[in-house]
């Protein structure tokens, strides 16, 4: 009984300061009135989130950090911005979890109370990835299939450039024509290409935002390669393309290692669970 009136009470005050966000909460209302809806579902909701990162805030490194990630899947120019929308969606929803739970809570007697409101903070948890964590996983997976993907395209790079094409198109070509992650990189750098950017800053983007130390490496010597001029781009290219096949051979072999170890752990469960039924044989027939 007094589990329930603690919910009761909590829920009671949740709710009246939930009325208050969203009074306060009004003139944060330009940050979202442009989203679009179907991509972000109760927007007009997010302005809790605004107040309550007043309080709550995103700062220091782990702000840092999100900025960084989100600038490699947004627009650089405003990752800001979306770390802190972000944010604002994870209080915005952990908050409304929080007070449909409490009140939940409030009709649940005993144990099951507790269990619902355990249920909550899982739900919140889950929230919490969906909104902020998942990113970093996102950022990691692109970089692995765009490494996986990385000797084709430099390979179909330097074809075309030793071809006589200039870089420019033919890394449009290549982007256009491509499929995957690294190739989805390469047609946003293209559109920097057509809204204004220099080749130079398109190509340093596209390698940052990939998050690949291998990338970075190749845009970076590409770049002083370009402004050596096209006869170091040609040669340039049939180096890397050799030494990346080379690259690829060794992390394949690695990974082929890796696996391979992964299989001792299963293998020995397997030859523990042969050993021990030949044993429990051996004491029947002992005992018979």
């Amino acid at each position: 009984m007094l589990l329930r009136l603690f919910f009761l009470i909590f829920s009671s005050i949740l709710s009246v300061l939930l009325v208050l966000l969203l009074l306060i909460g009004r003139k944060y209302t330009f940050l979202v009135q442009n989203l679009r809806g179907f991509e972000y579902p109760l927007k007009d909701f997010y302005i809790v989130g605004y107040v309550l990162s007043n309080v709550i805030k995103l700062e220091g490194d782990f702000k840092d950090q999100f900025v960084k990630t989100l600038s490699m899947l947004e627009d650089n120019a405003y990752a800001d911005y979306y770390a802190h929308l972000r944010w604002s969606q994870f209080l915005s929803f952990s908050y409304l979890l929080l007070v449909v739970g409490t009140i939940a809570c409030s009709f649940i007697s005993g144990v099951g109370a507790i269990f619902f409101f355990f249920i909550v903070i899982i739900f919140i948890a889950a929230v919490y990835y969906w909104f902020v964590a998942k990113y970093d996983e996102l950022v990691a997976n692109r970089k692995k299939l765009a490494e996986s993907e990385f000797p084709n395209m430099v390979a179909k790079l330097a074809l075309l450039i030793n071809s006589g094409m200039v870089l420019r198109d033919a890394w449009k070509l290549i982007a256009a024509n491509g499929e995957g992650d690294l190739y989805r990189l390469m047609r946003a750098s293209c559109e920097e290409m057509d809204n204004g950017a220099s080749d130079k800053e398109a190509i340093y983007n596209f390698g940052f935002k990939s998050d690949s130390q291998e990338i970075k490496k190749f845009t970076s010597s590409m770049l002083q390669a370009i402004e050596k001029g096209n006869s170091e781009i040609a040669e340039f290219f049939l180096q890397q393309n050799n030494e990346l096949w080379e690259h690829k051979r060794q992390l394949s072999l690695q990974e082929g290692e890796l696996a391979a170890g992964k299989l001792i752990i299963p293998l020995g469960i397997t030859f523990a669970g042969i050993i021990l039924i030949i044993i429990v044989a051996v004491f029947q027939s002992l005992s018979l």
